[in-house]
């Protein structure tokens, strides 16, 4: 049986020779590969074996990566980057680039005023420029603001003269918005990111707005550079508050909700070490679940994960519906809108 399917990132055409026989499908020919080839180009990738969907009756194809992005991240072992500002989101997202060498240590510039932290990147074996910000303008190619708001307009002057077409300007400030960055570097293609802690982890979410001058080649390379730190999205500017309600604020929620169940626990019998562990486990592992559920797309719906676990009168369902009672499900919705509220009227100071 042959499978013809198109993939609309990177103009992709998938041709699929399905070999051994797959409940359901009367299928029964010999081989069972996977030939990726791109259109008016001599480019193969290696076999890919695809999956039966049982439940489904259907094929199940790999997620298809565009060359384009493949090549986006060899990119990033050539790109500069410098930071201006060395707190601890920034050495969070630098400790993820020299973890997983998206770029080498010798192409990370970090510019920090206070002598403690400039030695903590020191020992990541970057480089701490003694020229601070004007040396990290004149060097890299894309320069990361991550300074507290109150002394951005102090580290933008800095670079002054210095942010032309060439330059990418990345902001993790908070309230900094791209209207601001271009009107202070009308030439640099500007770009804000949205990080939360467990990029420190390297299973961080980065989201990210671009401004009107970025060019496509900016968007492949900021996914792969900040895919190292967990997962890079892109929205509107406009979506960054709800972002920052769900994924900037989200840990400490969840954090509350793991404190709580080891509390339960305890509560329990169990000792209160082992409750905080498994609990923690426990979340984790169900966080897996749902990003790798049959390797899907869209996500499985936690509620359909959420009923398997639930038997007929069984300890699940009660504990759901003691939650239920109580408002669990409005109080975490009521938490995303007021963080998310709160980061719009902060951007608005």
């Amino acid at each position: 049986m042959h499978v013809k399917a198109s993939s609309s990132i990177g103009r992709f055409e998938m041709r699929a020779c399905i070999g051994k026989a797959m409940p359901g499908s009367g299928c029964a020919t010999s081989k069972r590969m996977v030939r990726v080839e791109r259109r008016n180009r001599c480019a193969k990738l290696k076999p890919v074996p695809l999956t039966w969907n049982q439940s489904r009756k259907k094929i199940e194809f790999p997620r298809v990566q565009s060359l384009a992005r493949e090549e986006s991240l060899e990119a990033t072992k050539n790109v500069k980057i410098g930071f201006i500002g060395g707190g601890q989101m920034t050495e969070a997202i630098v400790r993820a680039f020299v973890v997983t060498m998206c770029i080498p240590p010798e192409n990370v510039w970090v510019h920090d005023r206070n002598e403690n932290r400039r030695e903590v990147f020191r020992k990541l074996g970057v480089n701490v420029p003694q020229g601070g910000s004007v040396e990290i303008g004149k060097t890299c190619d894309a320069i990361v603001l991550s300074v507290k708001p109150q002394k951005v307009m102090v580290a933008m002057k800095e670079l002054a003269g210095l942010m032309d077409e060439t330059k990418i300007l990345y902001s993790v400030v908070a309230g900094l918005s791209i209207e601001k960055m271009q009107a202070q570097f009308p030439d640099a293609r500007v770009i804000r990111l949205m990080p939360n802690t467990p990029v420190s982890v390297r299973c961080g979410v980065v989201g990210y707005s671009v401004g009107s001058s970025t060019k496509e080649g900016d968007l492949l390379l900021t996914d792969a550079l900040f895919s190292a730190a967990g997962m890079a999205v892109q929205v509107q500017e406009y979506q960054l508050d709800a972002l920052t309600g769900v994924s900037g604020s989200g840990p400490a929620y969840m954090f509350l909700a793991l404190e709580a169940m080891a509390d339960g626990g305890v509560a329990a019998g169990l000792p209160r070490a082992l409750s905080l562990r498994i609990a923690a486990q426990t979340m984790k592992g169900a966080a897996e679940m749902v990003l790798q559920e049959n390797g899907a797309e869209p996500l499985t719906h936690p509620a359909i994960l959420k009923d398997k676990v639930a038997s007929p009168a069984g300890t699940t369902i009660e504990g759901v519906t003691t939650l239920e009672k109580h408002g669990f499900r409005s109080s975490l919705i009521e938490a995303v809108k007021a963080a998310a509220a709160r980061s719009y009227a902060l951007g608005g100071d």
